[in-house]
């Protein structure tokens, strides 16, 4: 299975997606929350801040990303990154990851 990279050019989109769509544009705060959260989790994963060596450890920051998106907010999050070219392909990386955890999953 192809290993799902993510930049720092992800994490400053998802960033200012979430400073200025989301916080500035929305009257749902929570979704501004759950953004919040999953831009801690995607630094962990892209600079490799683990508690453990295990990929899919619930400490794991693959697991974090999936437990926020995993959640109705974490939809709603995903979808209106949707709207947006430069989150787009986050959108669809995250949701890689998403069903890469089902798989994994599925076989164990």
């Amino acid at each position: 299975m192809e290993k799902l990279e993510f930049s720092t050019i992800d994490l400053k989109h998802l960033i200012f997606f979430n400073q200025n769509d989301i916080a500035c544009g929305n009257e749902d705060k929570e979704l501004f929350l759950v953004g919040n959260k999953l831009i801690v989790e995607l630094t962990r994963l892209i600079l490799n801040f683990r508690y453990c060596s295990k990929e899919w450890c619930p400490c794991s920051p693959e697991s974090g990303i999936c437990s926020i998106l995993d959640t109705q907010k974490g939809q709603d999050y995903l979808k209106e990154m949707e709207y947006f070219s430069e989150c787009k392909k986050i959108s669809e990386k995250l949701k890689g990851l998403l069903s890469e955890k089902v798989k994994l999953s599925e076989e164990g």
